[in-house]
Order: structure tokens, then sequence, then C-alpha cells
């Protein structure tokens, strides 16, 4: 393609060759003292002067040249020591099983289709090798992050065009209790295959507690649940007493019974909480005859239950996903405490945490008892109009709302039908939702310039700026007089405003139009940003009535895990927030050891991610627990009476992990792994050598221009400089300035 690059039209350039060869002509008769010299200076003058008007007439050229580019096959291997296992000294072990699985005919079909990157992992992702390098691996990792692994892999590879990923790996992850998480999407086919022969293995008598749950903050004279993740093995059918002790007091037991083939249990424990304090839970798991390893045989986690404050009432109709997911980032928000209830099968309203005597009446007596309230998925009929009148007095006086709305909620017969109108940011909205197709992208959200002044959406305006997409949102909204839109979505009509707020009477309205928020839990860099949690942690934080927010000075302690393994370490990190200034002194976490011990360390200054994924300047102690056992921190910063203490939070360390314990691999995960990643679980290597052979893939056409002025040849060049050199060398042997 020829491009012309001079803009100036031609006859401008005419006459600025004329005016520059007229004073050129000019200068050489009336400075040059004789009409030789002029005349010669005047021959390289004039040459330089057409030349460079013959270049400034060149056009240029583009050169397009399309390029097929490989797309990656991925080969994830792991590489812990769980992988030199084998049921039997004569049976390969899972090693040599995968070593000879990179050695066969697949690999030289896909290498002439693909580029083959080999990533290594065990407790993390290693360097990318080719397939000549893995044979140099050795599988000596003493842990294994399966899901950790494959989220990182999929976060370099984002965005780039991968075929598939091959998983050579047992399945078995020394991080994750359970294997719910193997039913993350994928941002590309994943492929399993067995690496071990179904057999019977003769596996040590074993009993150990794999992880324990319950709400580590709470609501005076609450009841929840502690739930008790245990595996044993070799117990012979037999049933084991499971204990749980309240600060070494022996308070509820249970029977479990395990299989002869091995497998996981799970019990449920309920917890009353009459009192205020910190108290300490240690599920106990008595050993059986002839158990090699006791030391997981124990677990503790510490409780803190709070004065009634900051509680939160969510109200739901039937459950949904956003309720699934919702109710986990209520539990785990810092900033409340949160009673939950569903609409049951037979109409009536269940508890989604068990939270003693309340209720969802919604009566103002009730409501007295809570700050903020959110309504779920309830058309007009569910609410009731006597309840909608409640809450209106409950905004009017102080509390706050959230109307998270849905297809019954914004619908025909929806909230707007009640006297929550009144108290609506908005004045007219949607009924039918727009969705988007289901072979396209989701709806793009973006924040609003309010939002960006606005506490539910403060901290790095980086990741803000990024925020997943949805699938649906209702149309169509008209913002009421003083409410601000925080977070559109754009749809192929436009933009549609999708979460607004204003303030009404003394309290705070927040009202969101999309049923597909919950989305944000699962996109691809959720367990890294933590969008969903992010926003509604900020969201209810804002919604706290003004009084609760101008304590003086408050300080949050955080741990970025709750369970690991001896030699491994983490990161403590503390917020101060409130009026006032900043401690004058220095920020100390005091830990309390296994043996009870209480050691201070100094906290450094730091830019801190918390748990929801909120950036923000604090206060950090990276720690290596030196000791198994259970410990607790507590932060303090200040002296006398202007000092601030932080709430405590506990931790648990175990005596070793997993990763050396004999035990079969886990072929369900690798079939779930398959199954939600969109490729196949593949039960002998010639089945996957087979189907690899011929799996399709397509290389990406890339177009790269080339631009380059058809002047710029060596041989002009070079007569430029020439008669430039020449008019130059006149000048000087002749005195001329």
């Amino acid at each position: 393609m020829i491009l012309f690059e001079h803009s100036i039209p031609l006859l401008w350039l005419l006459l600025a060759l004329a005016a520059a060869a007229a004073g050129g002509l000019y200068s050489a008769r009336r400075f040059l003292p004789s009409r030789r010299q002029a005349a010669v200076f005047y021959a390289l003058f004039l040459p330089v002067l057409l030349l460079v008007f013959w270049a400034l007439l060149q056009p240029g050229k583009r050169d397009v040249v399309t390029e097929l580019i490989k797309p990656y096959f991925l080969v994830a291997l792991d590489t812990s020591q769980s992988m030199s296992i084998a049921p039997d000294k004569d049976v390969s072990n899972r090693w040599e099983t995968a070593r000879s699985a990179l050695a066969m005919p697949w690999t030289r079909i896909v290498d002439a289709e693909c580029r083959i990157d080999v990533l290594p992992f065990d407790a993390q992702v290693g360097q990318v090798t080719d397939l000549n390098g893995a044979g140099q691996l050795r599988p000596a990792g003493a842990a294994t992050m399966l899901r950790g692994s494959l989220r990182e892999i999929a976060e370099r590879y984002a965005g780039l065009n991968v075929a598939g990923l091959l998983l050579m790996s047992d399945g078995l992850d020394t991080r994750e209790a359970s294997g719910d998480w193997a039913r993350e999407e994928r941002p590309f086919p994943l492929y399993t295959v067995r690496l071990e022969a179904e057999t019977k293995w003769e596996l040590p008598p074993d009993l150990r507690i794999d992880a324990v749950t319950t709400p580590q903050r709470v609501t005076r004279n609450w009841t929840t649940e502690l739930k008790a993740l245990l595996y044993g093995q070799g117990a012979n059918a037999q049933t084991v007493t499971v204990r749980l002790f309240k600060d070494n007091v022996l308070g509820e037991e249970l029977p479990a019974r395990f299989s002869a083939e091995g497998g996981q249990r799970e019990l449920v424990f309920t917890l009353q909480h009459p009192d205020p304090g910190v108290f300490t839970y240690r599920v106990f798991l008595p050993p059986l005859p002839g158990e090699a390893n006791t030391n997981d045989n124990e677990y503790l986690v510490t409780v803190h239950v709070a004065e009634d404050k900051n509680r939160l009432l969510y109200v739901e109709g039937v459950p949904r996903w956003e309720y699934r997911f919702l109710r986990r980032a209520l539990l785990a928000s810092p900033n409340v405490s949160a009673a939950m209830f569903y609409t049951g099968p037979d109409g009536k309203p269940r508890s989604g945490n068990a939270v003693g005597n309340v209720t969802a009446n919604m009566t103002e007596s009730d409501l007295a008892h809570f700050k903020v309230v959110v309504l779920g998925n309830l058309d007009a009929g569910e609410l009731t109009e006597a309840r909608a009148l409640n809450l209106v007095r409950f905004v009017e006086t102080g509390g706050s709302v959230i109307l998270l709305g849905g297809n019954k909620a914004w619908g025909e017969n929806g909230l707007s039908k009640t006297s929550l109108r009144k108290i609506m940011p908005v004045t007219a909205h949607g009924t039918k939702p727009a969705e988007a197709a289901l072979s396209g992208p989701p709806f793009a959200v973006r924040l609003t310039d309010s939002a960006r002044a606005h506490p539910a959406f403060a901290g790095d305006e980086a990741y803000w700026a990024s925020l997943p997409g949805v699938l649906s949102v209702f149309p169509d909204v008209v913002p009421s007089l003083g409410a601000e839109v925080l977070a559109e979505a754009n749809t192929p009509r436009g933009a549609q405003a999708m979460v607004l707020s204003h303030r009404y009477g003394k309290g705070k309205v927040a009202a969101i139009f999309t049923d597909s928020l919950w989305r944000w839990q699962l996109s691809a860099t959720a367990d890294r940003d933590q969008p969903y949690q992010r926003f509604w942690t900020q969201l209810t934080a804002w919604m706290l009535p003004e009084d609760d927010a101008a304590e003086t000075r408050r300080i949050y302690l955080f741990a970025g895990r709750d369970r690991l393994f001896l030699g491994e370490g983490m990161e403590i990190s503390a917020r101060v927030s409130g009026s006032g200034e900043k401690p004058a002194g220095p920020v100390e976490a005091t830990i309390s050891f296994p043996d009870g011990r209480e050691v201070p360390y100094t906290m450094s200054s730091r830019q801190i991610v918390a748990p929801a994924g909120e950036t923000f300047d604090g206060y950090a102690l990276d720690f290596e627990p030196p000791v198994p056992g259970h410990y607790t921190a507590v932060a303090a910063a200040g002296g006398g009476t202007q000092k601030i203490k932080s709430d405590p939070i506990s931790f648990f360390v175990r005596h070793h992990s997993q990763e050396t314990v004999p035990r079969p691999i886990d072929a369900e995960i690798l079939k779930t792994l398959a199954a939600a990643g969109g490729g196949r679980f593949f039960e002998t290597l010639d089945r996957m050598n087979e189907e690899l052979s011929t799996m399709k893939t397509a290389a990406i056409q890339e177009e790269q221009s080339r631009f380059y002025s058809l002047w710029q040849r060596w041989p002009l060049i070079l007569l430029l400089m020439a008669l430039l050199s020449g008019a130059w060398a006149l000048r000087k042997s002749r005195n001329m300035p």
C-alpha cells in the first residue's frame, strides 16, 4: 500500500522550492567574492535542494505480513513427593507413569501444531520448561497446592490462545480439605489421566481432622454450628467417639463410623454463645490402635463472641445462587454479624444460620436489634405491607436497607407495589431483565464518577476499573432526586444503572438491579481480587449508622490463613481506622504460643490487601510458627487511655502435611476437574495418547504492518551527504562562515 507522507499541497511545495532556489542564488551572488565561487557553490546547493524536494514528494510504503501464531498446549506436572508413592514396590509409581506419558507419540503430534509448555508445580508453580527439561525434574515437593497452582497457571496464560491443559497429578491437594473447589470454571479445556491402576491399598490405621469450620466472630445469644471434616482409614468399620471441648471442658460427644476402605466424614456440633468473650474449641479424635501419626488427631479454633451491635438481617426468598454466595460473604465480613433467613418449600421462612431466638418477622421490636436489612427476591405478597411500613420507619430513624432484588422483587408485583417505593433510590425501573446472549460475553460493568468518591468503592482505582461482568440487568432505571448511580452495565441498549444509593431520613438505602452479581465470585481472578467479597464488605460498612462509624479509633487484625503446616510462613496484617491521627507509637502484635508464652512483635508499615481484597496502608508481620499447635494473636497501638486493641484471631499449625502418607490417587477430583474444565478424564495412557493425537487446534492469524519510505535508500542518502560535505568543505577552504 502506497502512503504519501507529505500533507502540504504540491503548489505550496513548488513555491517553497522556488523561494529557496532564489534565496540561495541571491546569497551566492551577494556574499561570495567571485562569480566562479558563486557558481561552484550554487552547483552544489541546487542538487541538494532538488534532492530534498524530490524526497518530500516520495510516498511511503506499508507491507502487511500475515503470521500464523501457534496456540499453547500446557502440561501441569505434579512434582510433589506423593507422586513417588505406589501401592506396591513391584508397580510403577505415579512419577514414572507420568514420565512415560510424556514420551508417547502424542507429544510429537501436538508439538507440530502447538507450543508445548511444561509447568512443574507442588507448593507453587515453577518455571516453564519444555518436554526435554521435564525429564530433569524430580518429585521432591513437600506439599501440593493443586487448586492454587491451577489458578496461577490460568492467570499466567490469561488472554493467550491455549488449546488445552493436561494435568499430570494424583489429584491430592494438601491445602484443601474438601473437593468442592474442583468444580470451578476454567478458561481452557483441562484434561486429566489416571496415573495409577485401580487396586486395593493396604492402608495403615490413621485418623485425622482435615478441617474445622465455624463462624469465628458471632453475636451473644446466637447459636452456630461447628463442622469437623474427618478422615479415617484402617478403622475396620468401627465407631469412634469424637469429642468437642470448650476451654478444655468437655462439651459434646458424637460418634463417627469409617468404612474399611477409608473415607471422609463430616460431623456437626451445635454451639451456644450466651456470654461475650473469646473461647477456644478443641475437636479431639481418639487414635486407633497401632496408629503411628497422632499429630493430626486434634484441631483448635477460637470464637469471639461480641455484644449485640452491627447486626444485619438478610431475608431471602427461595434459595438461589445469589443467596449461596452472599451468605458466605456476610459470614466472612468483619463489619457485621448476620442473621439470615430464606423461604422453604412450605413458603415459611427458615433460618440460614442458627441465630437463637431471632426471627424474620421484621416487626418494629425485631428491627430494633439490627442496623442493616438486606431484602432478597421477595415480591409484595411475600414481604407484606405491614413489614414494608416497618422498614420505612426503620430507615427514617437511622437504619439502612439494601434492596438486593431479583426477578420477583423487581417484577410487576414487586417491592415497588408496597410502601417501600417511598424510600427507594429510584422512581421507575424495568420489570423484565435484559439478559446477555448465552454465546456472547456478559454485560461489562463500570463505575460512575460518583462511585469513585463513594465508600462502597473505595480503595485501589485500578482494581475497580476492571470489574467482572454480569449476565442480566433490569433496564430503564430512573434514579430518584438525590440518588447516586454507582455502577452501570453496558448493554446493547446502552448504559443501564445497576447499583444506586441515597440517604433517606436518618438512614441509607441501596438498590441492586441485577440478579447475577454472584457471577463476580466465579470470575477468573476471584480468588486473588475477591470482587464480590470486597463489594459487600465495603457496602455494608458504609450502610452502618453514622454513630457506629464515628468511633474514635479501631484496629483490625487479619491473617492470610487459619491453617498451615510446620515450616510454612504467613502474613499477619493490621489496619487502624476511625477518626483521629494514626498511632504515635508502633503497632504491636502479641502472639500466644501453644505452650502459653506470649511474645510481642513490632509490625512494620506496609501496603496491605485485606481478606475482602481491599488495598490499604497498614501494618504487617511475617511470621513462621516454630512449633505445631494453636496460636492466637492480638494487635495493639497507642498507650495509656489512648491504647486500642484488636479482636483476637487464631490459627492452627499442623505438625506435617499429608504429602507422604500412603494413599491412592483421588480419581474423583481428577474426573470433576476434567468435567468442569470442558476436557476429558482418561482411564489409561493409551486412551490419552489416542485422544490427544487427534485433538483439533486452531492457530491465530496475526497481521503485522511494516512501514518504510521509498527515498530512504543508501545511494540517495550517501549522495545527499556527499553534496552537503562538498559544500561545507568549499566554504571552509575559502574561510567562509
